[in-house]
Formats: C-alpha cells, sequence, structure tokens
C-alpha cells in the first residue's frame, strides 16, 4: 500500500526509532527510489528534537564522499519535518555480524581489514572537511556504531545518522557535562562529558572493528554503569601474544588516552593500504563476498536475506534488546563521577 506525502510516494516503512521513521519513497519528479527519514509526531511537538534534525541535515547536505551516505533534502509536509536521503539496499554491520554468526561464520581478518579501510576514508574526509570559507568544521560523529554503517550490496561501506554529531557552532551538543552516545561505543572521554575531537571517533572505530574481528561485545556489560567503567578505564582484554599486527593496531585504537591513538590517515589507512596491496586484495571484492555469504540462506545456512524492506523490530535488525540498546542514544548530565584524566601517559595523576 502507498502513501502520499508531498513530492514523494511512500512505499514501504523501512525502520522506526523512538524519534523517526523510515520509509522507502519514490520522488513524484523523477521517480527514484530514495530513503525518507521523517520525526514521528511525538518528536514533533518538541522544539530542541526538530531543531537536532535539521542540523542533522544540514550538515549531512554538506558532505559528499563515497563512504559517507548522502543526503538530498529536507523540508516539512504539514505537520511533518523529514529528510531525503539516498536508497542504499545491503546491510547494516549489526546485521551482517549477526547474520554470520547466525550462520555459524564469521568475518575474516581480510574483510575486516577492508572495512576498516572504507571506513576510515569516510571518517578522515568527515573529520577533516570545510566549510564555504574554507575553515575546518572540527566535525566529531560521536555514534558511530554498527548500526550506523551499511555495507551495500555493491561491496561499498557508507557512514550513517549524523543526529548527534559535534561540529564548530552547534554549541547545544558540546556544553561540559553533556554526555550522548550509545554507552557502549563511547570513547573513555565521551564518558567523561570532556570535550571531543576527532580521536573520540578512532576509538569507537576501534570498538566497531576488533567486535566485527573477534565476534564478541568488548565493553557492554548488563549494568550501563559497569558498561561506563569498562569504557572509561579503556578494560581490554589481556593481550595473548599471538595477536597480529592489525589487532596490535586496533589496541593502540583503544588506547584510555587520545593521545596515545593512531593517526586515522598515516598509520591506519596506511596500514589497510599496505596490507591489502600485499595481499593483492580490492576492498570491494572482499565485501561483495561477504555481503553475498551473510544474506543466502538455506536449510543448513538460516542467514539473513536481504529485501527491499527490512523487519521493524530490533531483534530482527540484530540489535540489542535490553536496557542498553545498540540504537538507542542516551543523553547523560552534571559532572563526571570519574577522576580527572591524566594528560598523556607518561604523566599520570
Amino acid at each position: 500500500m502507498t502513501v502520499n506525502f508531498g513530492p514523494f510516494i511512500l512505499l514501504r516503512r523501512l525502520a522506526v526509532t523512538g524519534l523517526a521513521e523510515v520509509f522507502l519513497a519514490k520522488r513524484r519528479s523523477d521517480s527514484v527510489e530514495v530513503a525518507v527519514k521523517r520525526l514521528l509526531p511525538h518528536a514533533q511537538e518538541d522544539d530542541e528534537i526538530v531543531s537536532l534534525f535539521l542540523s542533522e541535515a544540514e550538515l549531512a547536505r554538506s558532505l559528499r564522499h563515497p563512504n559517507v551516505v548522502k543526503v538530498h533534502d529536507t523540508g516539512q509536509v504539514g505537520n511533518s519535518t523529514y529528510l531525503e536521503q539516498e536508497y542504499l539496499e545491503g546491510l547494516t554491520l549489526s546485521q551482517l555480524a549477526r547474520a554470520l554468526r547466525e550462520s555459524d561464520e564469521s568475518l575474516s581478518e581480510e574483510e575486516v581489514v577492508a572495512i576498516a579501510s572504507q571506513l576510515g576514508l569516510g571518517l578522515d574526509y568527515i573529520h577533516n572537511v570545510c566549510d564555504h570559507q574554507g575553515q575546518p568544521r572540527g566535525v566529531v560523529h560521536r555514534d558511530l556504531t554498527p548500526g550506523n554503517i551499511m555495507l551495500t550490496a555493491n561491496g561499498e561501506v557508507r557512514i550513517l545518522d549524523f543526529g548527534i554529531a559535534t561540529y564548530r557552532g552547534r554549541t547545544h551538543l558540546t556544553q561540559p557535562g553533556i554526555r550522548k552516545g550509545k554507552v557502549a561505543y563511547m570513547s573513555p572521554e565521551q564518558v567523561r562529558g570532556d570535550a571531543l575531537d576527532f580521536r573520540s571517533d578512532v576509538f569507537a572505530l576501534g570498538i566497531v572493528l576488533t567486535e566485527l574481528l573477534t565476534g564478541d561485545r568488548l565493553f557492554k556489560d548488563d549494568d550501563v554503569l559497569r558498561t561506563m567503567e569498562r569504557v572509561e578505564s579503556a578494560d581490554l582484554p589481556e593481550p595473548t601474544g599471538s595477536e597480529s599486527e592489525f589487532s596490535l593496531l586496533l589496541r593502540r585504537c583503544l588506547s584510555r588516552l587520545p593521545l596515545d591513538r593512531p593517526s586515522l590517515r598515516q598509520e591506519v589507512l596506511t596500514f589497510c593500504e599496505s596490507y591489502l596491496r600485499e595481499r593483492g586484495l580490492g576492498t570491494t571484492g572482499l565485501l561483495k563476498s561477504a555481503h553475498a555469504r551473510a544474506q543466502v540462506g538455506d536449510d543448513r545456512r538460516p542467514g539473513v536475506r536481504v529485501s527491499r524492506s527490512l523487519p521493524l523490530s530490533a531483534e530482527e535488525r540484530g540489535e540489542e534488546t535490553t536496557d542498553q540498546k545498540e540504537d538507542t542514544d542516551i543523553t547523560l548530565y552534571g559532572d563526571s563521577p570519574f577522576p580527572v584524566m591524566p594528560t598523556s601517559s607518561e604523566n599520570p595523576e
């Protein structure tokens, strides 16, 4: 059943969260299929939520990179505020991991490096993007999670959802003591409510890639406070002594202190490029194969069949269903319960 919605024909609902719903739609003007994200009625009544939604759209519309979702336009139909973005057919990394796990499979190190390569390129672009005057915008995504990263059927990685991204001028999200995000994917400084820069996203990148590599959650605990404590202390498993060079690089991404983390462009991306070149591998071929393994199911391998509509329940989407839902942002206010963080590993307090 289709529904008329201003300049679009809504074909199918793809997803719904606490604040918004996303539809596969067709533009009336040229019949191109797009994704339309619109605020739910109760969210539309909150001026702050509407402001956040519009600032998300403003930032996303200014970003143009092969590894970042394209947002085309924003507008309002009646009392509904919406944004229009490209329609991507594929799997989020959380869906991908779940599908492979249910099939008793996992991603190879080569496939995770391929994801790291494309994801790193998108992040590097975001961190260095400038405004119309050529001034750095200082963008920090702040919500880099498996549910906000898409792997398309064409073997492309795309970064999604800039709803809580910070950047120069978005002051209402950068005030001291305000901590937004998904706790299990925050950086130590994000948990603390400290000022953030691009190195916070490097820590989140380390979490996402480590979990893809091991198949296990890294910091998540049954108790939210305990999860925060584990993140803030960068409570990592003890090294086994047999880690690969890639695993050691990810461990550096997960350094508790921002200054100890590797440079995204000069170290992480350089490593990925060298790793794949030495093995004669291309990211697209590796990731198309990974996507195909996850979506093809039979009697022995249930998999997750990719269709033009996604199931609506969080569990079916491969996301957490506990009080720490992987698709739910939280906001924490007030002073940090943790002691002052040292400025470097050589100068602890």
